[in-house]
């Protein structure tokens, strides 16, 4: 009756973070496959819509040099003055040559940037890396998205996103479609 409490390993909070994420992107991922073909109406009647069983998961290595130029700006003014207003952010942004040609993506970007620093704090929130590979969380966890899912997916795939251009880093985009074959 002498023993002492059980001692207990630190956390790895690293481990906690990455399956956060995979349930996120598992629940993002079912969100948008049950609005998938919904809304879509021909002459005012809803057109049938087959039920996708395949899809293509897309993951941002890094952002796109527009969002960069947008993330650099936000960590600087916070830092500066501890939070962010929109007024002065949407202005000094929409003067910014580089930023012309996205003007309409600019302060939903922003906006955002905002929820993730209020979902997980500023600092992880502006940061532009995540300390864990996604895609090795998403190739890992294949078989538990694709059971989930009930689709057939190909690999996460490596590329930049053309089709989707609010996509950040730590976030992710899954292309659904009919069986093509």
């Amino acid at each position: 009756m002498a023993s002492g409490w059980p001692s207990v390993a630190e956390v790895n909070k690293l481990v906690i973070t990455s399956g956060d994420y995979l349930i996120s992107t598992a629940h993002a991922f079912r969100v948008r496959q049950s609005t998938f073909g919904k809304g879509k109406k021909k002459g005012g009647q809803a057109v049938p819509v087959t039920k996708p069983t395949e899809g293509t998961i897309w993951v941002a290595k890094q952002y796109p040099q527009w969002q960069g130029i947008i993330m650099d700006y936000l960590a600087a003014e916070y830092k500066e003055k501890g939070e962010l207003d929109n007024k002065a952010i949407a202005a000094t942004l929409g003067k910014m040559d580089e930023l012309k040609k996205h003007q309409k993506k600019v302060m939903p970007f922003v906006q955002k940037i905002k929820e993730r620093m209020i979902a997980v704090g500023a600092e992880l929130g502006l940061r532009t890396f995540v300390d864990f590979d996604e895609m090795d969380i998403l190739t890992r966890n294949l078989s538990y998205l694709k059971s989930t899912l009930d689709v057939r997916t190909e690999d996460p795939n490596h590329n930049p996103i053309p089709l989707c251009p609010l996509i950040v880093k730590c976030s992710h985009f899954l292309f659904l479609y009919p069986n093509s074959s």
